[in-house]
């Protein structure tokens, strides 16, 4: 669920966020959005070969999940609070380099999460009775992600 509410919600709110809560010039806000997409093309592979050679005592896939999750949520809220509390020149790259990180920290996170799934068991059809669990709750969450993005926009 956490995937699907971390890529929802930052795709519903971020671009309405850095464009009127922030400010930011639209073709500014849409740079924010798209370079750490790009950044994941590259950033991507690298996390799936590193998490498939690392040997540690907590295992391959397990230091990445953690390191992941925790920077990706960090990142997360630093991308939507941080940038209020700067000068507005400097909203953009804030918010952006928070991005960054948190797309970086998802990727860290979800490449080798979505490996996991080969190794929990040899069975064709149990893998796929763990990857429908596993996508039904990506789907709850960004759903959930979709629908909560647009309540916070107008609470807030």
């Amino acid at each position: 669920m956490g995937t699907g509410l971390f890529a929802s919600s930052s795709s519903i709110l971020l671009l309405y966020y850095l464009t009127d809560a922030l400010g930011v010039a639209a073709a500014l806000a849409g740079l924010v959005l798209f370079v750490p997409k790009l950044w994941d093309v590259v950033f991507d592979p690298l996390v799936g070969a590193a998490s498939d050679r690392l040997r540690s005592r907590w295992g391959r896939r397990q230091p990445f999940l953690v390191a992941g999750a925790l920077l990706a949520a960090l990142s997360f809220w630093a991308t939507f609070s941080a940038p209020a509390l700067v000068a507005a020149p400097w909203r953009a790259p804030l918010a952006g380099l928070a991005f960054f990180l948190g797309m970086s920290g998802y990727a860290l996170f979800a490449v080798p999460y979505a490996a996991m799934v080969a190794e929990m068991s040899g069975d064709s059809h149990e893998r796929t009775r763990i990857l429908a669990w596993r996508l039904s709750g990506a789907l709850v969450g960004t759903l959930l992600g979709a629908v909560a993005a647009p309540l916070l926009v107008a609470a807030g």
